[in-house]
């Protein structure tokens, strides 16, 4: 089953857990999947430009004898083990960061076949990969991936949402857009740009505060790269959205290995606009 401990953070929340108006960075990043959160069946782009749709992913506790697993479950169209496969190696790079920031050293990328509208995953054609980490840090495909872990996900009605790539290139452009300003320590115009939920929840000057002290912890940054795109309609504790939630591997002066999180809100004046900010 998955971990309880897991943070029931949906992706495109504020992580940086914004609390009494200061930003307060996680320890560990958050997961969009947790042991009480419905299936998302979120539209997931990655760089290259395929579309995935995420049904969850999150840490698998192991069983007797297993090695502790970051497990992502998708919904594809395929039935061939060849294209399941290709696909779990670009799932692999593009979450492989988070992975390893959670000191996860297997991955597993579980693939659901033909599955429709308000169909029980459990009983849907699937297949698995399995992926482990080396001593050497390099990842590696497991020749045998044994049993593929359970879903648990239930007879859950559910509704596939089509993509919106238009919205998801508007808002990688403002996230972009955005970082470089950070970047150029234009503060300012990070906070003023920013929607008026990220403004209600920390207060300029306690926003300079938190970047100055990730600047002083891990310098500057001197490399990013995009890893994905997730898309959803709804947060739990945020305003209606859509959002997309861009997942950044980034170099720091300091620090390697980082992952940067830019939360985006299609706003009332149309405009993508920054809804959180986390570090890791």
């Amino acid at each position: 089953m998955m971990s309880s401990g897991t943070r029931r953070v949906a992706v495109a929340l504020l992580v940086a857990t914004l609390a009494g108006g200061v930003a307060k960075a996680a320890p560990q990043p958050a997961l969009p999947w947790s042991s009480g959160e419905p299936p998302m069946f979120s539209p997931l782009t990655l760089p290259s430009g395929h579309i995935y749709t995420l049904v969850q992913a999150g840490s698998l506790q192991p069983r007797t004898g297993e090695r502790a697993a970051f497990v992502i479950f998708y919904a594809g169209a395929s039935r061939t083990r060849t294209a399941a496969t290709a696909a779990a190696e670009e799932l692999l790079q593009a979450w492989q960061p988070l992975a390893e920031r959670q000191h996860h050293d297997a991955l597993v990328v579980v693939a659901y076949f033909d599955v429709g509208p308000g169909e029980d995953l459990s009983e849907a054609p699937h297949f698995a990969t399995r992926y482990e980490r080396r001593p050497d840090g390099v990842w590696q495909r497991s020749p045998t991936t044994g049993d593929p872990p359970p879903a648990q996900l239930g007879r859950e009605a559910h509704h596939v949402p089509a993509t919106d790539q238009r919205g998801v290139a508007a808002a990688r452009l403002n996230a972009q857009q955005w970082l470089r300003a950070l970047d150029e320590s234009r503060l300012r115009d990070t906070w003023d740009t920013a929607s008026v939920f990220f403004q209600s929840k920390v207060a300029y000057g306690a926003w300079m505060d938190a970047v100055t002290k990730i600047r002083e912890a891990k310098g500057r940054t001197v490399g990013r790269r995009l890893l994905m795109s997730l898309e959803r309609q709804q947060v739990p504790g945020m305003p209606v959205g859509p959002y997309v939630a861009l997942d950044f591997a980034s170099k720091l002066e300091k620090a390697e290995g980082v992952v940067e999180r830019v939360s985006m809100r299609l706003c009332e004046d149309g405009h993508w606009r920054v809804a959180g900010y986390s570090v890791y």
